[in-house]
């Protein structure tokens, strides 16, 4: 008898035993995967905002720091003497020509005669609006009290939307 019940414990697992192992082993794998794909798609759209908002935010932060610098008489206008939604140039107070454009999706910024340096992508319309004492919009570079900023930025599916209103020295 001894014999007889070493024989049967040395038999191993049944087939329905196996299948059974198999199944649970592939239902475990599934939601692992499951599990691992979802947080990598979080993991991905948490970086594009993120990345999205500091684009945006710098752009911002570079622009404040310009616009500080510009009064009226320094800001520079279109040929026809307008001023543009799409374009920002004033001299500096140290002297430098600055200019802002919206080309295309981009915003860019030049010093002087230097390479344009892109600030921000996916920008959807003109960033700039100038305004004058009683918050109107002017196209005449002497009536120009405020600059009101729109950074509105779209990454993939997240927009990002950044606004300011800078007051220009007299």
């Amino acid at each position: 008898m001894y014999d007889e019940q070493k024989e049967h414990s040395q038999q191993g697992l049944t087939l329905i035993e196996l299948v059974i192992s198999i199944v649970i082993l592939g239902i475990i794998t599934l939601v692992s995967y499951g599990v691992i794909a979802l947080n990598a798609r979080t993991f991905n759209s948490v970086r594009d905002n993120t990345l999205a908002n500091w684009d945006v935010r710098r752009a911002m932060q570079i622009l404040r720091q310009d616009i500080q610098e510009i009064r009226p008489q320094n800001l520079i206008s279109e040929a026809d003497g307008s001023l543009s939604g799409a374009r920002l140039r004033f001299t500096s107070l140290d002297g430098n020509t600055i200019t802002y454009r919206k080309d295309g999706e981009y915003l860019q910024r030049r010093v002087n005669l230097q390479d344009w340096l892109t600030l921000v992508s996916g920008i959807q319309q003109n960033p700039f609006q100038y305004l004058n004492i009683s918050s109107n919009s002017t196209n005449n570079k002497n009536n120009v009290v405020f600059i009101k900023v729109t950074l509105e930025s779209v990454q993939g599916s997240k927009t990002v939307t950044l606004e300011d209103k800078f007051y220009v020295r007299n």
